[in-house]
């Protein structure tokens, strides 16, 4: 019985562990960094949701998205993976202010090349202009 128990927790943890480093979800913008120096304030809330079928799709913070990615698919992301956003098509509706941050943010997915993840962190970055985005993951897109 205690080893069938241990065995079970064991296997518990690992999945939940697996599970934490998986890129596949619901994110949340909490940082992003234009060409190494330029920090950017999230006004509106940024969301980007990954599917497992190569899908994203979410809000840059005034209009929503959808897009495709392909990427190597790994069981951890804690080293860096290649990755390539494309088709990115968004609605354009008439914000309130113009958002320098969504347009950073858009800008960003459509240069990255790398994606990992840190300290619970999903960073995506961009070698070629030096941009970085860190997401939290979230349960829904309207946390």
């Amino acid at each position: 019985m205690k080893k069938t128990f241990l065995i079970c927790f064991i296997c518990l943890i690992f999945c939940v562990s697996i599970h934490a480093q998986n890129i596949v979800g619901n994110w949340k913008l909490t940082w992003i960094v234009i060409e190494l120096d330029m920090a950017y304030s999230i006004m509106a809330p940024i969301t980007l949701s990954i599917e497992e079928n190569g899908k994203i799709s979410g809000n840059g913070g005034c209009n929503s998205f959808t897009g495709n990615f392909s990427y190597k698919k790994k069981k951890s992301y804690k080293k860096p993976v290649k990755i390539k956003f494309k088709d990115i098509v968004s609605t354009k509706l008439a914000c309130e202010k113009p958002s320098a941050t969504e347009n950073a943010f858009f800008r960003s997915l459509r240069e990255a090349d790398k994606i990992y993840i840190e300290n619970e962190e999903l960073i995506i970055e961009s070698s070629k202009i030096g941009n970085t985005m860190n997401f939290l993951r979230v349960s829904s897109l309207t946390e």
